[in-house]
């Protein structure tokens, strides 16, 4: 090897080692840093009071929600922080730790707060806990806002839990519900299956044959897929006595996918 390219090889080495203590701020005496994220709870509580950084924030969020009382925690951080970052995660977070206390807290900011009222809804049906199942089928079933009813029963079918058919079925036929609730719950029971249901739910896309609205059809559509995921001789008739209706050819398109066509 030259003079030269030995040179320029030391060089590179230096210049890597340089690198690399920038990158983890690493003299003699000191170690790295500990990443955010790998905080205890308390210490990320702590440091959010100052960090101005907003990933950085998110970051001391999800750490705060590692803690076993994550709820409390993440609710004091909704409540306290000044700025969007932090508190959309901790609603993101909430939701990922589920519980009835969860469900609770995402349904109250999903019916109060205008601001952040949507961010909490979606949070609230995108939540997949049993444990909250039956606080989720109260809030379906409750006075709330269609919005924040409609994604309880969102995540009650998200629980996959076959026992919350009965509470669907009976949101999903209901006249008297939302359309949103309507359609969610239907959506519902295609995802825990309630093969016991088929007969109210074929009853229910019956009723609502005649609409011709286009409500009426974005209605039909999840229970035509609801049938579908049943899949019974029962429910698979009502599908095909459908499918001798006038239909539009979107939803004709999700019947004939329900039952299997190529």
């Amino acid at each position: 090897m030259t003079r030269a390219r030995r040179l320029a090889a030391g060089c590179a080495v230096l210049l890597g080692a340089a690198a690399l203590i920038l990158a983890t701020r690493w003299w003699p005496g000191r170690s790295a840093p500990v990443p955010p994220s790998a905080l205890p709870p308390a210490a990320a509580a702590e440091r959010l009071r100052t960090e101005q950084d907003f990933p950085t924030r998110r970051e001391l969020v999800r750490a705060i929600a590692k803690a076993p009382d994550a709820v409390p925690r993440l609710e004091a951080v909704w409540r306290g922080a000044g700025d969007g970052a932090a508190r959309e995660e901790a609603l993101i977070q909430v939701s990922k730790v589920g519980g009835a206390d969860g469900a609770r807290f995402l349904a109250e900011v999903a019916s109060t707060d205008p601001r952040y009222g949507a961010r909490a809804a979606a949070a609230l049906g995108q939540m997949k806990s049993a444990k909250a199942a039956d606080e989720l089928a109260r809030i379906a079933e409750s006075d709330a806002p269609a919005i924040t009813r409609a994604n309880a029963a969102q995540a009650l079918g998200r629980t996959g839990d076959p026992g919350r058919a009965d509470e669907l079925v009976k949101l999903a036929a209901d006249p008297g519900q939302p359309l949103r609730v309507r359609q969610e719950s239907a959506l519902g029971l295609a995802r825990v299956g309630g093969e016991g249901q088929a007969a109210a739910l074929s009853a229910a896309l019956e009723a609502a044959a005649s609409d011709g609205s286009l409500d009426g059809e974005q209605l039909r559509i999840p229970m035509i897929q609801a049938l579908g995921h049943i899949g019974t001789p029962q429910a698979r008739a009502a599908l095909a006595a459908h499918a001798q209706r006038e239909l539009s050819r979107n939803e004709r398109a999700f019947l004939l996918l329900a039952l299997g066509a190529r």
